[in-house]
């Protein structure tokens, strides 16, 4: 059961970035080398520091990757 909306987007994020390959959310996935290549290109709304040395308590990091 999840809380409220803040702590689902931790929780999906830091289950993304546990070491996991590949996170199956419904017919979707979620590939990390995939966020990762998203966070080093020009413009993406995401910063280094969202998926190298991440805060997990980071509300506003999760938010960003799921927006």
């Amino acid at each position: 059961m999840l809380q409220d909306l803040k702590h689902a987007l931790k929780t999906f994020r830091n289950n993304l970035f546990s070491g996991a390959r590949l996170l199956a959310l419904g017919s979707y996935t979620a590939i990390y080398a995939h966020i990762r290549e998203m966070a080093f290109e020009d413009g993406s709304p995401l910063f280094h520091r969202d998926v190298e040395k991440l805060d997990r308590q980071d509300n506003n990091a999760a938010a960003r990757l799921f927006s």
